[in-house]
């Protein structure tokens, strides 16, 4: 079984380099994958972001270059 990575949403933002806030508002979205760890019961959740929604989430926002003009 392979190990999935987990982040916390202070983690996540600092990886992307945006702030917390703007982690909950991709999160509330959707545009950012993220679950739920705390345990059943508890009075507050643990939001956590895994490497591959990580990973998903850069490579559907990455732009690929059409014509570049190399000054000569």
């Amino acid at each position: 079984m392979a190990t999935v990575r987990l982040h916390s949403v202070d983690a996540t933002a600092e990886i992307l380099e945006i702030g917390r806030n703007t982690v909950y508002r991709l999160i509330a979205s959707g545009a950012l994958e993220s679950c739920d760890v705390a345990p059943p019961g508890s009075h507050a959740p643990k939001t956590r972001v895994s490497d591959e929604a990580i990973a998903k989430f850069i490579a559907a926002r990455t732009r690929q270059a059409t014509h570049l003009r190399i000054a000569t």
